[in-house]
């Protein structure tokens, strides 16, 4: 979570893509490209204090450098839900918004990340081991339509990815031999659905790179489900469905994992 925290933060100050840009005020305009230069060059001047605790170091430096109080608060605040909104809630989330909502003295901003975290508590609910999964339309290349459901029948681990996403493509080696380790096994599929929005350039690396499982494409309605009721804010992301069509595990250990072939004969079992 620690890495992911850093990316988050480094993605949300790169893009803006923050949750409280208003600079109707008067307090000096709150400026993503400015906030990222400042973190962009000093997260490094102490490596060793970065690795320890990426989240008490990077606090520290929103601390010294940035002076404005209510947007230092607010840049606070927005870190903490994008990593709530990426990660879902979890016991290192709930630490990392217990130690970041420490630094904030605003009460507003503190509200809005109390009711920030309250909102995705809830959203997140429906993705825990046990629930239904969301209906998830995709297509074959053929152009086939499908749906997750038509999968029941089978311990489903499934691969969202997409052809221009380098840890995707590197996690497909490791897949590969997943794949060998159960083939002829019934009771197990593996598929792989892609993200891409040009299909173009999918089928292109299909014919490319060739694989023996099941390869897919998410509709248009589909892009718009894997956001809203997956909560896919980042790929590769790895799903475990049971054979009755729930969730096992929304966010589940990756192909590369050394663990990953033991972790799936123990839910065959």
């Amino acid at each position: 979570m620690k890495k992911t925290f850093i990316l988050a933060t480094m993605l949300a100050l790169l893009t803006g893509t923050f949750f409280s840009c208003d600079n109707t005020t008067n307090q000096e305009p709150y400026n993503p490209d400015s906030l990222f230069a400042i973190i962009n060059d000093h997260y490094l001047d102490d490596t060793l204090a970065m690795e320890k605790d990426p989240t008490a170091y990077l606090l520290s430096l929103i601390d010294k450098h940035i002076t404005n109080p209510v947007n230092h608060d607010r840049m606070i605040a927005d870190m903490i839900s994008m990593n709530m909104m990426m990660d879902g809630i979890n016991d290192e989330i709930i630490k990392l918004k217990d130690a970041a909502i420490s630094h904030i003295t605003t009460d507003s901003i503190i509200e809005r990340v109390n009711k920030d975290f309250d909102e995705i508590q809830k959203d997140y609910e429906k993705l825990k081991p046990g629930n239904a999964i969301p209906k998830l339309s995709f297509s074959t290349p053929e152009g086939l339509n499908l749906d997750l459901a038509d999968f029941k029948g089978k311990l489903l681990y499934v691969d969202v990815w997409a052809t221009w996403c380098g840890p995707c493509i590197g996690e497909i080696p490791a897949l590969e031999e997943v794949y060998k380790h159960f083939k002829g096994n019934d009771k197990i599929e593996i598929i792989s659905i892609s993200c891409d929005q040009d299909k173009d350039a999918w089928t292109q690396f299909l014919k490319e790179n060739p694989h023996q499982w099941e390869q897919f494409i998410v509709t248009e309605e589909g892009q718009e489900t894997l956001g809203k009721e997956y909560k896919v804010m980042s790929i590769p992301r790895f799903m475990v469905i049971d054979p009755q069509g729930k969730f096992i595990d929304a966010d589940a250990i990756r192909p590369s994992d050394e663990g990953i072939i033991s972790y799936l004969e123990g839910l065959l079992k």
